[in-house]
């Protein structure tokens, strides 16, 4: 199963997308408003603010160091923390 389709299925459309903005490219240096712009939710800074909260108190997200990081939940073989994929092994041919 993939890293987005657990939340999928467990969770509201917003946060769905707030999952999906932190796996693409991160949040950290966004503000919340900016944050509700990119996933569709422009002028609602607070309503961004609660699906993060819920994402965190669910275990979607964990704040390491004042950043969001896919939290347990979320962590899936070949994915790191950040959200980014590791990479395969090197073959030795």
């Amino acid at each position: 199963m993939s890293e987005v389709s657990v939340v999928q299925i467990a969770a509201h459309p917003i946060q769905v997308r707030i999952v999906q903005l932190v796996i693409g490219r991160g949040i950290d240096d966004l503000s919340l408003r900016e944050i509700g712009e990119q996933i569709g939710c422009p002028g609602s800074p607070q309503q961004v603010k609660h699906h993060l909260q819920q994402l965190v108190k669910y275990g979607f997200l964990d704040i390491v160091g004042g950043q969001y990081r896919l939290g347990s939940t979320m962590r899936v073989e070949g994915v790191r923390s950040n959200g980014k994929k590791k990479r395969a092994p090197r073959s030795a041919n």
